[in-house]
């Protein structure tokens, strides 16, 4: 079938407003599509419930709206496809204006409006709530050692419950320095800070299993490194900072990084949700990054708990936002937010 042959009916539409097409952002959802007898398809939106009747080829070129854009920048997407329908761009725009009308487009804007709404209040988490962090470290005691330095001056230890070290290091040397980092730092700083490499792996799992024998193999699966000896086990150190924190919101850093905070040159301002790659700064050497530490000297776990644990609309909020715009949306897959 040639592009020309492609028609939409336009006619539908029910009670909706009209959208501004170079403004307003919307997108396709995530319909099923169900064949009726006269070789037409009913789509539905399970997400609200409507539903229309739309010609296959109505549908196809739909699922080419699955990102939030304006109807003018659908079009032009539609016609990259299919460039036999250039010369049909009015018809196409009122046949997406129809279906946005007969629910099967989702505006943008209204998608904010219902997660800038909190159905908790203000969505905190609880005023009993401990925090964990934790550090997943694999031979490297040389960054272990800087990352605890870092958290030495930036963490505020009395905001956490425990710091866990989770150690998959394999090399008899590495684990002794890696447990005496640990120890040193605790005894330094005050912090709640426990070394968990395998003897105290294996003693948890030991009680684990006697306490549910029954899911013994799913456990050694999930968290025994002599099970994995051969195999990078970087997976499975993250399924112990799950055990060791359960219960708790849980703030992870890797062995290569820093418990620090800096910025941008510039400040971005809003939120953007996106399918899209992101802006990254790179410094040519060490002596780059002090012109872009925050002048704050703010705890970088306390910054993420801000947000940690709460619904979109509290995070939105924690961040001093009041309501996402529809532009914090734009170029975003709908199924990948929703």
């Amino acid at each position: 079938m040639s592009d020309t042959e492609i028609s939409i009916d336009a006619s539908g539409g029910q009670n909706a407003r009209r959208l501004d097409p170079s403004r307003d952002l919307v997108a396709f959802d995530t319909c099923k599509a169900y064949r009726l007898p006269d070789q037409r398809l009913m789509v539905r939106n399970p997400r609200t419930g409507r539903q229309a009747a739309v010609p296959p080829q109505a549908f196809q070129l739909l699922t080419l709206c699955s990102e939030f854009k304006t109807l003018n920048e659908h079009v032009a997407e539609i016609t990259r496809h299919h460039p036999g329908l250039q010369a049909q761009s009015d018809p196409l725009r009122g046949a997406l204006e129809s279906s946005y009308r007969d629910g099967l487009l989702v505006s943008a804007e209204e998608f904010c409006t219902v997660l800038s709404a909190s159905p908790s209040g203000d969505s905190a988490p609880g005023g009993r709530d401990r925090p964990a962090a934790a550090i997943i470290t694999w031979e490297r005691p040389g960054a272990l050692a800087r990352l605890l330095e870092s958290m030495r001056k930036n963490l505020d230890a009395e905001g956490i419950d425990a710091l866990y070290v989770i150690d998959d290091s394999r090399d008899a040397n590495n684990i002794r320095r890696n447990q005496a980092l640990v120890e040193q730092y605790a005894s330094d700083s005050g912090a709640p800070a426990q070394y968990v490499g395998q003897p105290q792996q294996r003693a948890f799992m030991a009680e684990l299993v006697k306490r549910v024998p029954q899911h013994e193999e799913a456990l050694q699966h999930l968290a025994d490194q002599a099970r994995w000896r051969d195999d990078w086990t970087s997976g499975l150190a993250r399924n112990w900072t799950l055990l060791m924190a359960a219960g708790r919101r849980l703030v992870v850093f890797d062995d290569d990084t820093l418990c620090d905070v800096y910025e941008r040159t510039e400040a971005l301002s809003g939120i953007s949700v996106s399918n899209k790659g992101r802006d990254t700064e790179f410094f040519a050497d060490n002596s780059s990054w002090p012109g872009f530490r925050t002048a704050t000297g703010r705890d970088p776990v306390a910054g993420h708990l801000e947000c940690l644990g709460r619904d979109v609309a509290g995070a939105v909020r924690a961040l001093g936002i009041e309501q996402l715009g529809q532009e914090s949306l734009a170029g975003a897959e709908l199924d990948s937010i929703g």
